[in-house]
């Protein structure tokens, strides 16, 4: 009889113990993950909104000769470009630019386009407040449990940074290869509909925005992206010393 209840008492306590370590290990791998998700929408977030200037889109503009396209001055079209990423957080309420002439740059297909791209930037955005708050919640929870934080969470995020490198490698390699047929694929993702098929000889938004501009942005997220894991991971690598070394 005490042999039968010893070998249940060391039969729960194992699998108690086993729950608590796939616990510590879901908790750590959802603590790395959302860590690196909020990198890279902050990542997006600076490469947008980090200069007040956006000296960025003015290179760009400059670049493409987009004023002579646009048959307007670059003062205009930055005032331009100020409205609409106002526009784009919700700072703004209406899109409508009236040029000098009395006409709209916009017209109607940009207003319900940008309407669209509007709710996807707010929507992004305040999920990445979200991600943080979970962050924090989660990396409480991990230390009340008293669970191995300090030595499981480099782990994983190691782990985790390692499989979102193979995702962004895959990405990366599409892109190189057909980058035009990337940004259709992921519009048609975002996009319920079909109001960003602009027409580049009447459209005057894809004439601001042409697709060597995306290009050339999304080389700059990518950098800033990179500049950011390569300081988290030399953080990782110091903490996982500081850890062993004790």
């Amino acid at each position: 009889m005490i042999n039968r209840r010893l070998i249940a008492f060391f039969l729960w306590y194992d699998i108690i113990g086993e729950s608590m370590k796939f616990i510590q290990y879901v908790l750590a791998w959802l603590i790395t993950f959302i860590l690196i998700i909020i990198v890279l929408i902050s990542s997006f977030n600076l490469a947008i909104y980090g200069d007040s200037q956006y000296h960025f889109f003015e290179n760009e503009y400059i670049k493409y000769e987009i004023a002579d396209k646009l048959d307007l001055e670059i003062p205009i079209i930055m005032d331009i470009t100020d409205h609409i990423l106002n526009y784009l957080r919700g700072n703004e309420d209406n899109l409508s630019y009236i040029l000098e002439d009395g006409r709209d740059f916009f017209n109607e297909q940009d207003l319900f386009h940008m309407q669209d791209v509007r709710e996807i930037f707010i929507t992004v955005f305040n999920f990445n407040w979200f991600l943080i708050i979970s962050l924090i919640i989660l990396l409480l929870i991990f230390i009340y449990i008293k669970g191995d934080w300090k030595n499981i969470l480099p782990n994983f995020y190691f782990i985790n940074l390692f499989l979102f490198f193979i995702v962004s490698l895959i990405v990366f390699i599409f892109c190189l290869v057909d980058f035009e047929g990337m940004f259709y694929f992921f519009h048609s993702i975002l996009f319920d509909n079909n109001l960003w098929l602009f027409q580049p000889q009447s459209d005057l938004m894809i004439q601001l925005f042409p697709l060597e501009f995306f290009k050339d942005f999304g080389v700059r997220l990518v950098m800033i992206f990179i500049v950011f894991i390569f300081l988290l991971t030399l953080f990782f690598i110091k903490w996982k010393r500081i850890v062993k070394n004790k």
